[in-house]
Formats: structure tokens, sequence, C-alpha cells
């Protein structure tokens, strides 16, 4: 992963998540933990309307952005859009939890998860572009991430 999105990644935590169904799109805020590979992670409730839409319809598009800027600064985000599902490996979800409390001493995974009723979901992107009107002025502001 290049430098620059990863310290991106690593300062923004907040994703703009775009779900739909038959009946409607949907939109919502979340908190994220992004993996080496750029999947990213975020834990949620069955019961939230954008869960309901990703077990219908896994097709999602995000958007994260550097709340801090103003009108005034070059612009920085992240666009994209992939396939969201649950995660089901005990593995990958005690890791999710390790990032997101980043102290997994004080937690037991299986306990937060059970207690607190939310499920982690992972979104594997499958075509990414990081707008940032520093680095690529002379592109249009961004640069396609290559997805392995």
């Amino acid at each position: 992963m290049q430098k620059e999105i990863k310290d991106f990644l690593d300062k923004n935590k907040i994703m703009s998540l775009g779900t739909s169904d038959s009946d409607h799109p949907w939109l919502c805020n979340v908190y994220y933990v992004v993996d080496k590979d750029l999947h990213f992670y975020f834990l949620s409730g069955p019961e939230t309307i954008h869960v309901k839409q990703i077990e219908e319809n896994s097709k999602v598009a995000f958007t994260i952005t550097d709340t801090h800027q103003t009108p005034a600064d070059k612009k920085k985000a992240i666009q994209a859009w992939g396939e969201a599902k649950k995660v089901t490996d005990l593995k990958k979800v005690i890791w999710f939890i390790s990032q997101f409390t980043k102290d997994p001493s004080k937690y037991n995974a299986k306990e937060i998860i059970k207690s607190i009723g939310r499920v982690v979901y992972e979104i594997t992107p499958v075509q990414m572009k990081f707008f940032n009107q520093e680095l690529y002025e002379k592109e249009g502001g961004y640069s396609w991430i290559e997805i392995n």
C-alpha cells in the first residue's frame, strides 16, 4: 500500500457507506479499520437498514473523506465500490477487535460480539480512487488504486 494512502486511511476513521436493495438506496456512516490488502472492516447491528440491504445486495459504494479539510484546502478522499460480506472467521473478528480497540488485552472478542449483538463486515474493493489534489494535480486530482 502506498505510504500516502496508508497515512490517509490511518488518519481518517469514518466511512460513508452506500447500500441498496430492490426498494431504495441508503447511506450511513461507520467506523472502519483496513488491512494491508485494502480490505475494509466495520461493526454493525443486524437490525440496521444497511446490514439488511447488504444481506440482499452485497454491492456497496463508500467514501472516506478528510473531515478536517476546509473549502479552500486541496481535497483528499477515497472513493470506491466493492462487495461486502459478514465475517465468520473468528481469527478475522479477533483481528478486527484488536485493531478497533487498539488494546486487545482488555477485551475478549467473543464476549464483545456476543454482548453487543453486532457483526463484523468486510468490504473487498473492486475499484478504488484516491482523490488527492496535492499529489495528483496534473492527473485531475486523483489516481486509481491497484486492487490485488
